[in-house]
């Protein structure tokens, strides 16, 4: 119904995209809560959860006992200097710095962003290899992303054991200016087979 509904808190007021923050790249990120509901692609199989948190304790219940592979999902809308291409002032191609910033997630994962496979982090069965202590930027190739559109991150996840999913802090997109705390309501899907998609026009 409608379309996409953003939900963004930025520690004392709101806003409807991720905020221009002049910011040191990788420095301690400025609260920014971002999340999206969108419920003309919701299936009955996809559950809200809220992300930071254990999917085990954040999930629908039938991730509360559950091992094995599930998915995240998520659509944001970016700032335009996440297409620039050089500053006047400075030789930087802003569009080549982007990345997604993933760390303490239980336990191996892949991170897409509009179908395509940006990075991963530990491997998958048979030869499982879990990556939950380390951090991860994995670089978004220029031309991934759509200005002005609704881009999917979705995140496949393989926990064998113990708590899954984000165990430490949200997952953030960001570039050598911006950044985005990708905190708040996500979409939680416990089992494979998701085929991640493209970005929304609206």
């Amino acid at each position: 119904s409608g379309g996409p509904t953003l939900y963004c808190i930025v520690t004392a007021w709101k806003s409807p995209a991720c905020l221009r923050l002049p910011m040191k790249f990788l420095s301690r990120p400025i609260l920014v809560v971002l999340g999206l509901f969108t419920g003309a692609l919701r299936a009955a199989e996809w559950q809200p959860i809220a992300v930071p948190g254990a999917w085990e304790e954040n999930g629908p219940p039938a991730a509360h006992s559950y091992d094995g592979i599930a998915w995240y999902r998520t659509w944001v809308k970016v700032p335009d200097s996440f297409f620039k291409d050089t500053d006047k002032y400075e030789e930087i191609k802003y569009a080549e710095t982007v990345g997604v910033v993933i760390r303490d997630l239980a336990d191996a994962h892949e991170v897409y962003v509009n179908g395509a496979r940006i990075g991963a982090g530990g491997q998958f069965p048979p030869d499982f290899k879990t990556a939950r202590h380390e951090a991860h930027r994995h670089r978004v190739p220029v031309g991934t992303l759509r200005m002005g559109e609704w881009n999917e991150i979705a995140i496949r996840v393989c926990n064998q054991s113990g708590p899954g999913g984000f165990l430490g802090g949200a997952p953030r997109i960001m570039n050598i200016m911006n950044e985005c705390m990708l905190e708040g309501r996500w979409e939680f899907f416990p089992g494979d087979g998701y085929r991640p998609g493209r970005a929304l026009a609206s």
